[in-house]
């Protein structure tokens, strides 16, 4: 597209979008409105002063943006391309934004759509216009939740939700997930230094799980949830500690986890299959 704009040289976007400009046969005595799908900079700004959005798509090195100046001669520019609404040094240059968030990225940005209503052109004044923000309200928000567990917990809601835990639960389950006279009575007390550490990294584990049980009990529309470095390393080195259940045990845990009404305990045809699986994928080795 960019090639097509110009027979003589292989422009960048910035020229390219210069050329095809200055070819239209604008009348400035009327009003003209732009609308364009592309990534603008209000003059002299750098990449870094736009607010950018993680499902935007971009290219490498921004070769894509164009000077926002070459729009000035058009009374009202509606653009789109950047998902937060946003204004290029005027009220009449912007970009209105997604009428949705389409990531968590966008999570807390306030949307809706922009009306205009563009006046009589006036030559010395310019054309006036009023914008009015009709704000959207959707169904379900976008939200990012930090904390420990239990004050996360406490934030139940409907929305979407990514959750960022704080606190380090894998290494104390006990706290979280056990009363103290429960935590006083477990077996690890009286257990040799070998048992008790292998019966915490099941507990820590255990606790892992549990956890996220709760936040999806709290949070039916729950998408992520995340964790300190520390600890989602050593979630994940304890997952991999973790002594290992026989495969037919295994698999059924995980279709537990992943769908607690499912309980394949007791679902024969589940069972069958699954063992069928793993006979045939072990009898391959």
């Amino acid at each position: 597209m960019v090639r097509g704009v110009s027979e003589k040289e292989s422009p960048s976007y910035d020229r390219a979008i210069h050329l095809l400009l200055s070819s239209l046969d604008l009348n400035l005595e009327e009003r003209n409105v732009l609308l364009s799908h592309q990534f603008y900079l209000p003059h002299g700004a750098s990449v870094e002063e736009i607010e950018r959005s993680e499902s935007e798509i971009r290219t490498v090195g921004n070769i894509d943006e164009v000077d926002a100046e070459v729009l000035s001669a058009f009374d009202y520019a509606a653009l789109g391309h950047i998902h937060k609404p946003t204004l290029l040094g005027s009220p009449h240059i912007r970009y209105s934004g997604t009428p949705l968030p389409t990531s968590l990225s966008e999570a807390g940005q306030k949307k809706g759509v922009v009306m205009v209503e563009l006046g009589e052109k006036n030559p010395i004044k310019g054309t006036s216009s009023r914008i009015t923000i009709l704000p959207l309200t959707p169904l379900r928000e976008i939200r990012k939740l930090q904390g420990g567990l239990q004050d996360v917990l406490k934030q139940r809601c409907d929305d979407y939700v990514s959750v960022l835990l704080t606190d380090s639960f894998a290494l104390r389950p006990s706290e979280t997930f056990a009363t103290p006279a429960e935590a006083s009575a477990s077996p690890a007390s009286k257990s040799s230094p070998a048992e008790a550490g292998a019966m915490e990294t099941e507990a820590s584990v255990s606790g892992y799980y549990d956890c996220r049980q709760a936040l999806r009990e709290a949070f039916p529309h729950l998408l992520e949830i995340n964790f300190p470095s520390t600890d989602a390393k050593l979630l994940s080195d304890l997952e991999e500690e973790s002594p290992l259940e026989d495969p037919l045990s295994l698999c059924e845990s995980f279709l537990h986890l992943n769908n607690p009404e499912t309980d394949p305990d007791t679902d024969s045809e589940t069972r069958k299959l699954l063992t069928a699986i793993i006979n045939q994928v072990t009898t391959n080795r």
